[in-house]
């Protein structure tokens, strides 16, 4: 097990000695009448300092890497887009020339993804965006793009549904200024407005002490009793400033319910702030349905990573992802490409996967029972599942 300190160089120069031995072993690979091996690749994109942050993932991909074996050789390639999007779309532009590459694998940043994904959908090679992308790349119509993350609209959506199953009638929202949050807040008010509840308040920014001691005797005045709370974070000090303003309100009123998104995911800051945070809770982006696939997957996880525990959600997905690919491939032989994984992804009758059953939707969003992390004890536990 590599440190999680190793650099990222270092890291993929090692990972990718080990994929390539892998994809020599094992049954031989189909040849063309030229000698040509006819070898799959799925393409990592984004930014190496990102994708080793997300070191779960990849060992998810290694381990089943390591299991298949078929007379479809599959293994991985690494391009560092190194943040900028220019040379990010440049990089997209190449991997859609590569007749070998399967599919690709995005930890991009959304506007890139959003830019990029016209170029893979004429390629007609999946681009699939592993920490989700903008709702609009996803509404417009595009056969090509899937969102591995539970979409923005949809994530508002369930938070919506966690305040009906709590009895919540009266709602405040806050967020920022930008395309995901904003969303978010979509999919809440109109899942809200579907639930009978009212949203008396629609807050912008929030942002200083003072704003946030107006705005709550506001919400204390019209009644509300929760919060729905949906920042997009640079910087520490404004990630802290979200825990800092739910402390705030559960200090003054323990009962008022405050739901928030994948910002919420900070382990330093839970240790910080979370004896104050009791009942706060956020939908799960990427949901694993507990039962003997995934008890036999953690077993094995922690077998191979014991330094990489708990479980995290990350390992699941770059699991199934790679297994869902793998299974495409090897389903139509040597006729395999970008259609043949297209169809497979979005196959009604789904892939029954280490995380549950996956598939995607026409629109190329993952179909999920949302899950929800809530705050008991001052750590995040799993709750109830609503449809």
């Amino acid at each position: 097990m590599l440190c999680k300190k190793t650099t990222a160089r270092a890291l993929f120069a090692l990972y990718m000695s080990a994929v390539m031995m892998l994809s020599a072993c094992g049954t031989q690979p189909p040849v063309s009448a030229d000698g040509e091996v006819q070898e799959k690749v799925i393409a990592v994109l984004g930014w190496d300092e990102y994708v080793e942050g997300n070191q779960d993932f990849i060992d998810g991909m290694e381990m089943a890497l390591k299991e298949w074996n078929t007379r479809v050789p599959i293994r991985v390639e690494y391009y560092n887009d190194e943040g900028n999007y220019d040379k990010g779309l440049l990089m997209a532009q190449e991997l859609t020339k590569k007749s070998n590459v399967a599919a690709v694998f995005s930890f991009q940043d959304f506007e890139v993804i959003d830019a990029e994904a016209p170029y893979f959908e004429e390629a007609e090679k999946p681009l699939v965006a592993i920490q989700g992308c903008y709702e609009k790349t996803l509404e417009r119509g595009l056969k090509f793009v899937f969102s591995s993350y539970v979409s923005s609209k949809d994530m508002g959506a369930a938070a919506a549904k966690y305040c009906a199953n709590k009895g919540i009638q009266r709602v405040a929202c806050c967020h920022t200024d930008t395309t995901f949050e904003e969303d978010e807040i979509k999919g809440f008010c109109s899942e809200a407005q579907a639930q009978g509840m009212t949203v008396t308040d629609l807050q912008v920014g929030l942002d200083s002490s003072n704003s946030l001691e107006r705005a709550y005797q506001r919400w204390k005045t019209l009644g509300a009793q929760a919060l729905y709370l949906c920042k997009y974070t640079e910087t520490e000090s404004e990630k802290d400033w979200i825990f800092r303003t739910i402390q705030y309100i559960k200090e003054r009123d323990p009962d008022f319910l405050v739901l928030g998104d994948y910002s919420l995911n900070g382990p330093e800051y839970l240790e910080k702030y979370g004896k104050d945070m009791e009942g706060t809770a956020y939908p799960r982006p990427y949901s694993v349905m507990e039962g003997e696939k995934s008890k036999e997957f953690q077993d094995k996880y922690a077998e191979l990573y014991p330094d990489m525990l708990p479980v995290g959600d990350g390992a699941y997905q770059g699991y199934d992802m790679t297994q869902m690919v793998e299974t495409a491939l090897q389903n139509k032989g040597e006729k395999a490409d970008g259609v043949a994984i297209r169809d497979f992804f979005k196959a009604e009758g789904g892939y029954d996967g280490v995380s549950g059953s996956l598939s995607y939707s026409e629109e190329g969003k993952i179909r999920s029972t949302i899950e929800y992390y809530c705050v008991h004890g001052g750590t995040f536990v799993m709750e109830e599942a609503y449809e």
